[in-house]
């Protein structure tokens, strides 16, 4: 069960830093239909995030505080990039997509290496689903 939980706390934590990673990258376009998406995006993730806070109560774990560093250099760099390069809004959109490969990738990963029950299975299959939509949408900006 620790691994369950210690698994479903770095996911909580990932989650929540694209949630800010998307709100800094709203800021950063002057596009008011990427703004729109990007704070969509942004609240999918804090979604995400308070479905896994509800299952780690649920096992009678307090979910963790602590930010995932990787994520959170990645907000960061969402906002240094977008400073440096005068709102580039594809550089900033690509940023993104790479962000959602390398979250598909750890959920993935995730649901491969651990087991859990079924309920948090399905849970992070769909949120996996739905981080898959976000990243072929994003791909798709990309190829326009």
């Amino acid at each position: 069960m620790k691994d369950e939980t210690a698994q479903l706390n770095e996911l909580l934590s990932y989650c929540r830093s694209a949630q800010k990673g998307y709100h800094t990258a709203a800021d950063q376009v002057d596009d008011p239909i990427l703004q729109s998406r990007f704070e969509k995006y942004g609240l999918q993730h804090g979604e995400f995030a308070y479905e896994l806070e509800q299952q780690l109560l649920i096992l009678g774990e307090q979910p963790e505080n602590q930010a995932n560093i990787t994520a959170e250099a990645h907000r960061i760099w969402i906002n240094i990039k977008g400073l440096m390069t005068a709102k580039n809004s594809m550089a900033i959109i690509r940023e993104c997509l790479r962000g959602e490969r390398e979250a598909a990738g750890y959920y993935r990963r995730t649901l491969d290496a651990y087991t859990f029950s079924n309920n948090i299975r399905l849970l992070l299959a769909n949120q996996l689903k739905q981080i898959e939509e976000i990243r072929d949408n994003l791909e798709s900006w990309v190829k326009n």
